[in-house]
C-alpha cells in the first residue's frame, strides 16, 4: 500500500477496500458502523484503557476522518451523502477523554475545559516573552497569532500556553470560577437547553410526575417543560500603559504584564459573577430573578436569627455545594453572634484565646469574605448560594491590542487586553415546593 492509498484505505473495518470505490450507500453504512464502534469505545474508555484499546480507538478515528473526507468531497461535487454523525474538528466542542461531550464543568482547568483532555497538547513554539515584544511592536510572529477585529485595528491572540497558565491561575485564586458551572463557548452565542423545574407541585423535574397505575389503567401523558438559557459573549477589557524602557528590556515585559492580567481577571470575573447587572455584562448572583431576600431582624446588623432564616429558604438540593459570601464589614457581626443565653456561638475557641483562627464555616458551609458584597446594613451584605447553579460561558481567546500613538509624547505604549464571557443563574425563578407555599431558591440574601 503506497502513501496515497493509506489515507483512503484502512483495514479491519471495511475489508481494506478503497473508500473511493464504495457506492454512496456502502459509504454511508460503513460510516455509521465506524462511528457507532467509535462511540462505544469512547463510552467504555477509562484511565485503565490498555495500549491496544487506545490503538484501536486511534485507528477508528483515522478511518472515520477518511470516510468523512470522502463524504465532503462527494458533497462538493453534488453527490451528497447524508452523514449520520458529525465528527469533531478544531472548532468543535470539547469531549472528555471518554468521548462524551462535556458541557458545564465545575473546576475544570483550561486543557480539560477547551480541549476535553487534561493532558491535551498546547503549542509551545511561541515564546511568551517573544510574543509580548512582537505585540508591542505590532509585528506578528506569524499569521496564526493575528486576530482580526472591528475596523482596521488588529489584536494578537495570546499563545495558548500562556492563556492556559492565566486561566488555571485564576481558577485557583478566584472565589467563584472554580465553583460555578463553566461552558466553553465556540461562538459568541451559546444556547443551553434546560428542564424547567421551578414548579415542583406538578412534578420534581420538568413538571413530570410519577403515578401509581392499576393493571388496566392508562398512565397520564404529560409534556416535559423546557426552557433555553441564552449566553451572549460580552467583552471585558483591561487597559494600561508601560514605558518604552520596559518594552526594550526584553527580559521583563512578560513578567510585567502577566500579574496585571491574572490579578485583574481574577478580581473582575468574581465581581461580574457575584454582582453583574446583566446589562452589557453577566447577570450576577445577587441580581438573579430567582433570589429570595429575607427581612433583617435588626437594622444594620447580622445575627443568628438572620442566617438561620436564610438557611431555611435554600432548597435542600443546593445545600451540598452552598457557600456563604459576606462583606468584610459583616465579620465583626459574626464574631459577636450570641445565643439565647448571650454566649458567643461563632467566636474563636475561647480556650485558645484570640490567637485561634476565625472559623471558615457558617452552619457547616464555607464562608468567603469579599468586597463584592455590599457593606454591612445594605441588601446583599451576606449571601447564601450554590455557585454550581450559576452558568458561565467562556470564550477561549485572550486578545491583546497595543498602540504607541496615544501617549507618544510621554514615550508610553498602551496595552489593552480583552476576554469574552457571559453568565447567569441557571434558574430564572424561585422554586415552588410540592408540599409548601413557602418558596425556596439557590440564592438567598438579606434585605437592607
Amino acid at each position: 500500500m503506497n502513501k496515497t492509498e493509506s489515507s483512503t484505505r484502512v483495514s479491519g473495518h471495511d475489508d481494506g477496500r478503497a473508500i473511493e470505490a464504495m457506492s454512496d450507500q456502502e459509504l454511508q453504512d460503513i460510516h455509521s458502523r465506524v462511528c457507532y464502534k467509535l462511540s462505544r469505545r469512547y463510552l467504555n474508555s477509562t484511565e485503565k484503557t490498555t495500549d491496544a484499546e487506545k490503538r484501536e480507538i486511534e485507528a477508528l478515528e483515522l478511518h472515520e476522518k477518511a470516510l468523512d473526507k470522502e463524504i465532503e468531497r462527494r458533497s462538493e461535487t453534488g453527490d451528497v451523502v447524508r452523514k449520520l454523525y458529525q465528527p469533531g474538528g478544531e472548532n468543535s466542542l470539547p469531549r472528555t477523554p471518554e468521548g462524551i461531550m462535556r458541557f458545564g464543568t465545575i473546576g475544570a482547568k483550561y486543557r480539560e475545559l477547551f480541549h476535553g483532555r487534561k493532558d491535551a497538547h498546547l503549542d509551545r513554539t511561541v515564546d511568551i516573552e517573544e510574543f509580548c515584544v512582537s505585540a508591542a511592536a505590532k509585528q506578528p510572529l506569524d499569521k496564526r497569532t493575528l486576530q482580526e477585529s472591528a475596523g482596521t485595528d488588529a489584536g494578537f491572540s495570546v499563545p495558548e500556553i500562556w492563556a492556559s497558565a492565566i486561566y488555571d491561575s485564576v481558577l485557583e485564586e478566584s472565589i467563584m470560577l472554580s465553583k460555578v458551572r463553566v461552558y466553553p463557548m465556540q461562538t459568541n452565542v451559546l444556547h443551553i437547553p434546560a428542564w424547567d423545574s421551578s414548579d415542583k407541585t406538578q412534578g420534581p423535574y420538568a413538571s413530570v410526575a410519577c403515578e401509581m397505575i392499576g393493571e388496566t389503567t392508562s398512565a397520564t401523558l404529560t409534556t416535559p417543560q423546557m426552557r433555553v438559557i441564552n449566553l451572549i459573549a460580552k467583552k471585558m477589557g483591561l487597559a494600561f500603559n508601560t514605558s518604552r524602557e520596559v518594552y526594550e528590556d526584553s527580559g521583563s515585559l512578560a513578567a510585567s504584564l502577566d500579574p496585571l492580567i491574572r490579578n485583574s481577571l481574577n478580581y473582575y470575573l468574581d465581581q461580574k459573577i457575584i454582582r453583574g447587572s446583566g446589562t452589557g455584562e453577566a447577570l450576577g448572583i445577587i441580581n438573579s430573578p430567582a433570589k429570595i431576600s429575607i427581612g433583617r431582624n435588626a437594622a444594620g446588623q447580622v445575627g443568628y436569627t438572620d442566617i438561620s432564616a436564610m438557611a431555611g429558604r435554600l432548597h435542600p438540593a443546593f445545600w451540598k455545594n452552598a457557600i456563604w459570601l459576606a462583606s468584610p464589614s459583616v465579620l465583626v457581626q459574626l464574631l459577636r453572634m450570641v445565643d439565647g443565653g448571650s454566649r458567643y456561638i461563632w467566636a474563636p475557641n475561647m480556650a485558645a484565646g484570640v490567637a485561634s483562627a476565625v472559623p471558615g464555616f457558617l452552619l457547616g458551609r464555607p464562608l468567603y469574605l469579599t468586597d463584592h458584597c455590599n457593606q454591612l446594613g445594605e441588601a446583599s451584605d451576606i449571601v447564601l448560594c450554590d455557585p454550581s447553579a450559576y452558568g458561565l460561558g467562556m470564550r477561549r481567546e485572550i486578545v491583546i491590542f497595543t498602540t504607541a500613538d496615544a501617549y507618544f509624547l510621554q514615550d508610553l505604549i498602551t496595552w489593552k487586553g480583552l476576554v469574552r464571557f457571559d453568565g447567569t443563574g441557571l434558574l430564572n425563578e424561585a422554586i415552588r415546593p410540592a408540599n409548601s407555599t413557602t418558596t425556596l431558591s439557590w440564592v438567598v440574601d438579606l434585605q437592607a
